[in-house]
């Protein structure tokens, strides 16, 4: 993507260029997943290949110590950064325990303990902390971005956390202006140039910019950050990252100046008021109006007015009269609410035929635009509250001896008391129907099955069916011909997904048939 004014925002801001970026890559069918690519440090299409180049870098061959954000689209070249023995520093995400973990693969680990160890979940099983008081010296920082310039600006997802680990590094004496910093984006996220005044003292720039198809070496480069800006962090931010607050008291504890900002209450955290708003929980507001309803609030009762003018048995209700005739302790509230709901639940009905509800008496009004005017035994008879619908719980479903899937057909089973235990017996016969699966390893995690899929159709493999694992590197194929596994086993040697990916190992899986016995027999 290039500085022409067809690709450039409207808006000269940072959160444009973020929004200019994001609904080209979706728009063009150009992101990966996680999707939708908003708010997110975006996994483009090609991220392995801009990944590989990474070999073509001395810098990154001569590193001992390398430091690569967690997200996606860095997923391969912590992969190549492990698997060519060096030190894995991952940031925390959202930096919400901690600065910084160290990737320690187990001794001996194999290339799938290396694929393990560079996705989240490595993090979480390999992942050593390091405190901040660690002496490490960092060779090479690989970072993600949304947008970048040839000329080495560099915008984030918006939240800030890729300059604050920058710059609490630089307090650790981990980087400091000689280490070289990567970025590995899309071809469509490099800009000619990008506006110099959106870019302030604590931004990080980037040294070297890869894409899929070229490597672009900044130059000159821009300075770096000094360190922390306590002048631009608020309080609330220092709440949200616990670890800001222990490296605040180790400098105020040296004598040093740790001033935070001064926000009013009409001012706004520039990296707060830049998060995606918080999607609302609908089903969590439906509930809160159906216990609003049940238990008939008096905050949701309408006003009530008695008309002692004329001295008749009528009340107001929402500026309308109705019967003051009321069974019970039923306010008038009370019944404008229940009247509004059955008005809700025949609404399409009303639509279609009309109003619908009891007749009104001769020279009675009324109106169903307001509370309707009925007598005692009508009223009675809408301020009924519904019965509440019983929650059924599944029940285990046990299958007599000559009802197992392997004695009897799917169509001879009896109809069983409900539908849903047909359908549970159902589910039963069709994973018990396969007569022998195999198990194909070596999958690379960020294969999707689809990959799998086409693969097998171009060597004549069609199975029934497809259990798929590929988050923990294998996939299981079902089959149900047993006379057929030797031939599939042999049209599966050497079989690849990528060119240069592994070779896939596919072997005989052991059978999981579930045996169902009847206990009264025995």
């Amino acid at each position: 993507m290039t500085s022409n004014e067809e690709f450039l925002p409207e808006e000269v801001t940072k959160q444009a260029f973020r929004e200019k970026v994001w609904n080209y890559l979706e728009k063009n069918d150009l992101a990966a997943f996680p999707r939708p690519v908003h708010n997110r440090i975006p996994n483009f299409k090609g991220s392995e290949e801009a990944a590989h180049k990474l070999k073509e870098i001395d810098t990154f061959l001569a590193s001992h110590v390398v430091k690569v954000n967690p997200d996606k689209p860095q997923e391969t070249a912590r992969l190549l950064a492990l698997e060519a023995g060096k030190t894995v520093l991952v940031p925390i995400p959202r930096l919400r325990n901690g600065l910084l973990k160290q990737i320690q693969l187990p001794v001996g680990a194999s290339n799938k303990d290396c694929r393990v160890g560079a996705s989240r979940k490595g993090l979480e099983l390999y992942g050593k902390p390091i405190g901040l008081d660690a002496k490490i010296k960092v060779d090479l920082v690989i970072i993600g971005s949304v947008a970048v310039s040839k000329e080495g600006h560099r915008i984030g997802k918006g939240e800030g956390y890729a300059d604050l680990e920058f710059a609490m590094m630089v307090g650790m004496h981990a980087v400091d202006d000689d280490t070289v910093i990567i970025t590995t984006v899309h071809d469509c996220q490099v800009f000619d140039s990008l506006p110099h005044q959106l870019f302030k003292s604590h931004d990080v720039p980037v040294d070297i910019i890869i894409t899929p198809t070229q490597i672009i070496n900044v130059t000159p480069r821009l300075p770096r950050p000094p360190g922390i800006i306590w002048s631009l962090l608020t309080e609330q931010r220092l709440r949200e990252i616990p670890i800001l607050q222990v490296l605040r008291e180790q400098l105020m504890n040296e004598g040093k100046d740790c001033t935070l900002k001064e926000v009013g209450p009409d001012d706004d955290d520039e990296h707060l008021s830049q998060r995606p708003p918080v999607r609302p929980n609908r089903n969590r507001e439906r509930r809160n109006r159906n216990k609003q309803r049940s238990r008939g609030d008096s905050d949701s009762q309408a006003p009530v007015e008695e008309s002692a003018a004329d001295g008749s048995d009528n009340i107001k209700v929402n500026g309308e009269h109705t019967s003051k005739s009321v069974p019970g302790d039923v306010t008038a509230g009370q019944r404008s609410r229940m009247f509004h709901r059955r008005r809700r639940r025949n609404s399409r009905r009303d639509s279609a035929n009309g109003p619908v509800g009891p007749s009104p008496e001769p020279g009675v009004e009324t109106n169903n635009a307001a509370t309707l005017n009925c007598t005692k035994g009508e009223a009675e008879n809408h301020i009924k509250e519904r019965p509440r619908r019983r929650r059924t719980r599944k029940r285990p479903v046990e299958l007599p001896a000559s009802q197992s899937p392997e004695n009897v057909d799917e169509r001879e089973v009896q109809d069983p008391e409900t539908s849903k235990d047909q359908y549970r017996i159902r589910r039963a016969h069709r994973r018990n129907a396969f007569n022998f699966s195999l198990r194909v390893d070596n999958i690379g995690t960020d294969v999707r099955v689809r990959e799998l899929k086409a693969a097998l159709a171009e060597r004549g493999v069609r199975p029934k069916d497809i259990t798929w694992k590929g988050s923990k590197g294998f996939a299981m194929l079902h089959f149900r011909n047993p006379d057929e596994h030797e031939n599939i086993i042999a049209s599966l040697q050497d079989i690849k997904l990528r060119e240069e990916g592994e070779t896939l190992l596919v072997q005989l899986a052991q059978p999981t048939r579930i045996e169902v016995t009847d206990i009264s027999s025995l």
